[in-house]
């Protein structure tokens, strides 16, 4: 494993060996970006494997399982978002949950961005 500084302290990047990080970084890319492209990439592959589910759901008219399956969502992100600002989580946790945060935001534009083109050009 290549252990590679962030720049910020003392926190660490743990790569595989096969994975060349100093080839990167002669572009300029930050490890926290790689992070990014990962949460992204885990993001678009949980996006395609529950569309289908959720339209399942949609066509069998099981509103109260989305219901459920929305709230406890919603439960899960408000006691992130709480621990997170009540200082209880530990400073990767609190970068990490940053992270996957913006990627959503990130992501939930991308998905706004290609339907809207979607239905401008039909």
């Amino acid at each position: 494993m290549q252990d590679i500084k962030t720049g910020k302290g003392e926190k660490r990047i743990n790569f595989p060996d096969w994975f060349h990080y100093s080839q990167l970084m002669a572009l300029g890319i930050k490890p926290e970006y790689i992070y990014y492209l990962l949460v992204f990439l885990g993001m678009v592959l949980l996006y395609l494997l529950i569309h289908p589910l959720i339209q399942w759901f949609v066509a069998k008219s099981s509103t109260k399982l989305l219901s459920y399956l929305l709230s406890s969502l919603l439960l899960l992100t408000t006691g992130l978002l709480a621990a997170a600002l009540s200082g209880t989580f530990s400073a990767s946790l609190r970068s990490l949950l940053g992270i996957t945060l913006e990627t959503l935001a990130g992501f939930g534009v991308a998905l706004i961005l290609f339907y809207g083109v979607r239905r401008l050009v039909k």
